[in-house]
C-alpha cells in the first residue's frame, strides 16, 4: 500500500553515492526526481512543492530576482555548502566568493547598479560589451578579474537551476580571457628578480632572531602566512593535498577548513 503523504516530510530523500548528491523524489505528489547538492536544499524544495500540490499554488509571489537577490540566495547556498561536512567547499572559498560577487554588485551602468538589475535582463550583448570591459577595468590585473567573473558565472548557474533564467549568458559570452600560465611565468620572473642573496640578508638584518626561521622556510617552500599556520609535518603521512618536500618531512597544506580551524586556534593562544 502507498505511503500517505500528508506533508513534505513525508516525500523521500536519498543520498546517492554514485552520483554525489541527494535525490527527492516527488512522483507521489505527480512530480519527478531531483538532484541536490545538500539535503537541506531538498527539504526546502519539497516543502515549496508540496503546497504547490496541497493549495494548488505557491504560498508567496514569484518574482523575479535582480543581481542582489541572486547573489542573496547563491551566498546561502554557498553557505550551506560550507557548513556540510561532506563538502570540499570551505569557508575560504565561501569568503573569495562573497567578495568577488560583492565587488561585482558595485558596478553601474546607465547610473543603475548592477546589483538593482534584473538577471533576466543581463545578455549576452551585455555581458560581453557591458559587463566585462568594467570589470577589467574596476580590478588591478585581468587575473583578479577573471576570478571575479567566474563566481559571477556561478551564481547565474544557481539562478538556473532556480529557474530564474534559461541559459547562462556567461557562459556564450566570447570574452578575452587572459592566459593564466603565462601571466603567472611573468610574475614569476618579476617576483624572482626581487630576490637575490644581498636583497634576502638586508631582510634578514631586520627580523629578529627567533622569527628568521620563519623567513627561510617561507622563502623555501614558497608557502603563504595562513599556509603557514596551518602546516603539518611528517614523516609518515601521505598527504591527500599539495605537499612540498623539506628533507625527510612533507609539508602538507589543506587550503580551506583546516586552514581557517588552525587560525583560528592560533589566534585564540594568542589573545
Amino acid at each position: 500500500m502507498p505511503k500517505k503523504i500528508i506533508c513534505h516530510k513525508n516525500l523521500s530523500i536519498r543520498w546517492r553515492k554514485d552520483r554525489n548528491c541527494f535525490i527527492l523524489d516527488l512522483e507521489p505528489i505527480g512530480g519527478g526526481h531531483k538532484n541536490f547538492a545538500t539535503k537541506a536544499e531538498a527539504t526546502q524544495y519539497a516543502q515549496e512543492m508540496f503546497e504547490v500540490f496541497e493549495t494548488g499554488k505557491p504560498a508567496t509571489e514569484i518574482k523575479p530576482w535582480t543581481v542582489e537577490k541572486g547573489i542573496e540566495k547563491y551566498l546561502e547556498h554557498c553557505q550551506r555548502r560550507s557548513e556540510d561536512p561532506d563538502s570540499n567547499y570551505g569557508p575560504s572559498s565561501l569568503t573569495n566568493q562573497r567578495c568577488h560577487l560583492n565587488n561585482c554588485a558595485k558596478l553601474s551602468f546607465d547610473r543603475l547598479a548592477l546589483a538593482k538589475r534584473n538577471i533576466a535582463d543581463l545578455d549576452v550583448d551585455f555581458i560581453e560589451q557591458d559587463f566585462w570591459p568594467a570589470l577589467k577595468a574596476d580590478c588591478n590585473t585581468s587575473i583578479t578579474a577573471l576570478n571575479r567573473f567566474g563566481a559571477f558565472r556561478q551564481m547565474m548557474f544557481w539562478c538556473v537551476k532556480r529557474k530564474q533564467i534559461s541559459s547562462n549568458p556567461c557562459s556564450k559570452a566570447d570574452i578575452e580571457a587572459p592566459e593564466r600560465k603565462l601571466l603567472w611565468k611573468q610574475k614569476l620572473k618579476r617576483d624572482m628578480a626581487r630576490v637575490d642573496p644581498d636583497n634576502l640578508q638586508t631582510i634578514l638584518s631586520h627580523v629578529e632572531p627567533q622569527h628568521k626561521l620563519k623567513v627561510l622556510f617561507a622563502l623555501e617552500t614558497g608557502l603563504r602566512i595562513r599556509e603557514q599556520v596551518a602546516y603539518e609535518s611528517s614523516t609518515h603521512y601521505q598527504p591527500r593535498f599539495d605537499f612540498y618536500g623539506i628533507g625527510e618531512h612533507r609539508v602538507r597544506t589543506n587550503i580551506a577548513k583546516e586552514m581557517d580551524k588552525a587560525i583560528g586556534r592560533a589566534l585564540q593562544s594568542a589573545k
